[in-house]
């Protein structure tokens, strides 16, 4: 109830806020008011995915626990719009998606209108502002995760398409000069289409970022309404004209816990808050002399199963699996939705890439490995613009391991691609 009341509240947010953004900008243009500037800009995707699924899987035996699609067709718009005075500016980021074929898992069913981010932000002085709204906060260079975010552990840099949601936030930003900022604030939701319970709501939450010459350094602090707190930390040292060096680390718990228990009677051991776990990311960034880039990273994810839990994780989902249909579909689906984001512990990340101000296509090369049971993903992504408007483009995913191991337990392969056209 209450999450669809903020759904209705921030959609009239977003009427009530285009209107006036438009109401504005035509009152600027006539000359009413001087110092309003409006500007939009939008993309056009027009895409389509198939997926292969594992077919020996025990976590989704058949696909009947997670009903993931087959294959999605989809038209999106995505759209910004700014409105700036001297002291005030409006952000906002409407997503419109007419679906067809069947819908991902992680979208609402029929076609969708809504606000991936909407921010209203307020100067007070020149030094201190004030925001409210929805909020895309990530931070960091990292690519395959980022331990020190506690809403963004994906923030999907391995997909270059994926549309984030900003967190729904009210904070007070304190920026005394360029090498200092201070924000604090108040979540009261994760965004657009989160589970229930939203595991963010009413969560205090602060950050720090120090800036200087070659090095940043960022600690994030959350305090959760029902959970014990976050603590994030993220540096980076810019070595030479080719080199960045960059670190991340945290220490936190889940909204949920799914432990694999090495006591031969029990299947799961469900917990609603899951036991203080660290996590650390060290990665390198090169760039060489032709503007290619290569970043090598390396993950240690404390909420993740040891060897031996992973092997008794998937024992006890193929227990579960020989069950009757009916007891069995409860505690597969627990062991799909409540285990830690990666069922490993450590992992290794390589992504190279071609030159990013480049005019002509862009590739992007991707590679990431479970340490743990050496299953992999492999992935490549390119873009190819057939002139400054319109850009063809592909992502492809390959996953190796067997249904045993973590990269290729549900899917085994993906294939997306389309167009974007840039508006107006």
């Amino acid at each position: 109830m209450r999450r669809r009341l903020r759904e209705l509240v921030i959609r009239a947010y977003l009427v009530v806020a285009v209107l006036a953004a438009f109401g504005l900008g035509r009152a600027a243009q006539g000359g009413a008011f001087e110092d309003i500037a409006l500007d939009w800009r939008g993309q056009l995707y027009g895409y389509g995915e198939t997926y292969t699924y594992q077919g020996r899987s025990i976590l989704n035996p058949d696909n009947d626990i997670a009903n993931l699609p087959r294959s999605v067709a989809n038209v999106e718009g995505r759209f910004d719009i700014k409105l700036t005075t001297e002291r005030f500016k409006l952000y906002l980021r409407p997503i419109l998606v007419i679906q067809g074929l069947d819908a991902p898992l992680n979208q609402s069913e029929g076609n969708q209108l809504y606000l991936s981010q909407a921010a209203l932000g307020f100067n007070l002085t020149q030094s201190l502002s004030f925001s409210a709204g929805r909020e895309l906060l990530t931070w960091g260079p990292s690519q395959f995760r980022s331990p020190s975010n506690p809403f963004y552990f994906n923030s999907g840099r391995n997909n270059p398409n994926l549309e984030l949601s900003g967190i729904d936030i009210a904070r007070v930003i304190w920026t005394p000069n360029q090498s200092l900022a201070l924000w604090a604030g108040w979540v009261f939701g994760s965004g657009h289409d989160v589970d229930e319970p939203d595991p963010w709501e009413d969560t205090w939450v602060a950050r720090l970022d120090w800036r200087g010459f070659d090095w940043s350094a960022g600690l994030a602090v959350a305090k959760p309404q029902d959970r014990d707190w976050f603590v994030g930390i993220d540096l980076q040292r810019t070595l030479s004209d080719a080199l960045l060096l960059y670190a991340e680390a945290s220490t936190g718990t889940l909204p949920n816990g799914l432990s694999s228990p090495l006591v031969p009677d029990v299947l799961f051991q469900m917990v609603e808050e899951s036991p203080r776990r660290e996590a650390a990311l060290a990665g390198a960034a090169l760039t060489l002399e032709n503007g290619q880039t290569l970043n090598l990273e390396y993950l240690y994810y404390g909420h993740g199963y040891r060897a031996d839990e992973s092997s008794a994780y998937f024992s006890r989902a193929a227990a579960v699996g020989e069950a009757p249909r009916a007891e069995r579909d409860p505690l597969l689906g627990a062991a799909l939705g409540l285990a830690p984001p990666l069922l490993g512990q450590n992992y290794l990340y390589l992504v190279w890439q071609n030159n990013l101000l480049s005019d002509g296509p862009y590739w992007r090369l991707m590679s990431a490995r479970n340490l743990d049971d050496s299953s992999n993903e492999l992935s490549a992504y390119g873009e190819y613009p057939l002139n400054n408007r319109v850009v063809l483009y592909a992502l492809g995913v390959v996953n190796t391991g067997g249904p045993r191991r973590e990269m290729e337990s549900v899917l085994s392969s993906a294939l997306s691609f389309g167009f974007r056209v840039a508006m107006p």
